[in-house]
């Protein structure tokens, strides 16, 4: 069990849900799909970047496996499928380690599947699909913004 995150429908950033005064728990899988794709993961030497800002986050000191995605360095990317391209290679990257992880919320999960593409100018659609050991199926849909970077969860099946 994680700590439950909740989603706010005006486009917010997630917070922590509470329950009676305390901090609320759930299964953990939403939680753990969305900390690997808009966290922040430090930029390879080999990644084009503006600036010199390469990102990462504290867990990088500290794990044995480095967290979050670079989707981060497509912000301000134009539209094109080679871009769509890049973003499915880094969804897919960044989502990677749940299949054979010992961590509660994903122990059970054995694949999964992602898709990218454009919903609307502007906007990047990202679906990730795990499957659980039992072969039950969860849909996870957020979108993104290529300018900024923005990320929302769209809705769960």
């Amino acid at each position: 069990m994680d700590l439950l995150l909740v989603f706010p429908p005006d486009d917010g950033l997630p917070d922590l849900q509470f329950a009676g005064g305390d901090l609320a728990v759930g299964d953990g899988l939403l939680e753990a799909i969305w900390l690997s794709l808009f966290t922040d993961a430090r930029a390879p030497d080999h990644v084009r970047i503006e600036g010199d800002d390469r990102r990462g986050n504290w867990r990088d000191a500290v794990a044995v496996r480095p967290m979050g995605s670079l989707l981060w360095t497509l912000n301000r990317e134009k539209q094109t499928e080679e871009t769509r391209l890049r973003a499915k290679q880094i969804v897919d990257q960044a989502v990677a380690w749940m299949p054979s992880s010992d961590e509660p919320a994903v122990r059970d999960v054995t694949a999964v599947a992602t898709r990218v593409w454009y919903p609307r100018r502007g906007i990047m659609g990202i679906e990730v699909i795990p499957t659980r050991a039992g072969g039950s199926r969860s849909t996870f849909e957020f979108e993104r913004g290529l300018v900024g970077g923005r990320a929302r969860l769209i809705g769960t099946i």
